[in-house]
């Protein structure tokens, strides 16, 4: 499936070509093509013009995109952002001021057939939400029950707001149900209705319309024979939680995949690399992998490639020179990463340099 998108209105645009999809009462998975108009360029225009590009680079960008941008309301549109951050559980969740209009409903369903298509495609969404989502999505409405431990791991300051019901005086619990209407009720029913109001009744209609949209692609039974946690599914769609796992280790997450001579002639040259990049903290490690893949989230532990290539011949010390100069590249379609061979360079620069400091002893 082929999707052309402008990169500050990604979620925007690709939900406006899901709708004749989400139509069909069963429209699968689909392997995402992007194309990305060229900056200043609109649809429709003379100047409607894409950039070039192939492999899985833009796939990455596109989803990551697409979790970005459904955080951001549309410049110049009445639309309103999907879903803002929560400082106090660290994620983001629904837009409390969104309203359940068909047109939002569309936008939420379209949210959701994008999260189940970014883990078909091996992609993930550029924004972090909470596992508890991913709960909802899979038990379902009939199935979750809000609990206060579940508000806890959503929003800490609400749940110790709740709690604190307990500690009212009297008087003052009996005031605050007169100003609120629901007089007579218990401490407990009032704690339990809270819960609800912020796990249920609020964002019903919102995790229903996600909901709806992510099991046209991974329907409830797939779910059910992979036989995954709300915890798998979270890491599936928005990537690894690296923000408290300390220092991040590249190949504990990718399998690496060496040029055949950085087993043999160049093994001093992979050993050097991996003693500098093992030592490095969580935020330089994140901006190499977003170097080399086109994304600084991580992916399932195990489930993609990074090639590390020698691809540049040197000939003559002038080659070998220019080589230390030289620095990596990357492809991020693939996965790769290239390195001149300084080791190589290194050796035979000394080596040469050394025969013409020999030579001219001699004269």
């Amino acid at each position: 499936l082929t999707l052309k998108v402008r990169r500050a209105h990604a979620f925007w645009d690709a939900a406006e070509k899901s709708v004749s999809l989400l139509s069909d009462p069963a429209p699968g998975c689909h392997k995402i093509f992007p194309q990305f108009l060229t900056a200043g360029s609109e649809f429709g225009d003379n100047n409607d013009y894409v950039e070039e590009g192939e492999g899985h680079g833009p796939r990455k960008e596109f989803f990551t995109l697409v979790g970005s941008t459904a955080a951001e309301a549309p410049a110049g549109g009445k639309e309103k952002a999907l879903f803002t951050y929560n400082r106090a559980g660290g994620c983001f969740w629904f837009n409390p001021t969104a309203s359940p209009t068909e047109s939002a409903k569309q936008r939420y369903r379209a949210f959701g057939w994008l999260m189940g298509t970014a883990v078909c495609n091996r992609a993930t969404l550029g924004l972090h939400l909470p596992q508890i989502l991913f709960r909802m999505l899979i038990q379902g409405s009939t199935r979750f029950q809000p609990t206060h431990a579940a508000v806890e791991e959503l929003d800490p300051e609400v749940a110790r707001s709740i709690s604190n019901i307990r500690k009212l005086p009297e008087a003052e619990f009996k005031a605050m149900l007169e100003i609120e209407g629901t007089p007579g009720i218990s401490r407990e029913a009032y704690m339990k209705n809270s819960i609800n109001s912020v796990l249920k009744d609020s964002i019903d209609w919102q995790v229903a319309a996600v909901r709806e949209g992510f099991l046209k692609v991974i329907p409830a039974d797939t779910l059910k024979v992979w036989a995954v946690t709300a915890g798998d599914l979270q890491e599936m769609v928005c990537g690894a939680n690296d923000t408290d796992q300390g220092p991040v280790r590249i190949r504990e997450v990718f399998r690496v995949v060496l040029d055949e001579e950085l087993g043999t002639t160049a093994a001093p040259l992979v050993e050097e690399l991996w003693q500098v990049v093992d030592k490095w903290d969580a935020e330089l490690t994140k901006a190499l992998i977003k170097f080399v893949t086109g994304s600084d989230r991580l992916p399932l532990r195990g489930t993609e490639l990074i090639k590390i290539e020698l691809p540049f011949v040197a000939v003559n010390r002038a080659d070998h020179q220019r080589h230390l100069g030289m620095l990596p590249q990357a492809h991020t379609c693939e996965n790769i990463l290239e390195l001149p061979n300084y080791w190589e360079s290194l050796v035979n620069v000394n080596r040469l340099d050394m025969e013409n400091l020999s030579a001219a002893h001699q004269k």
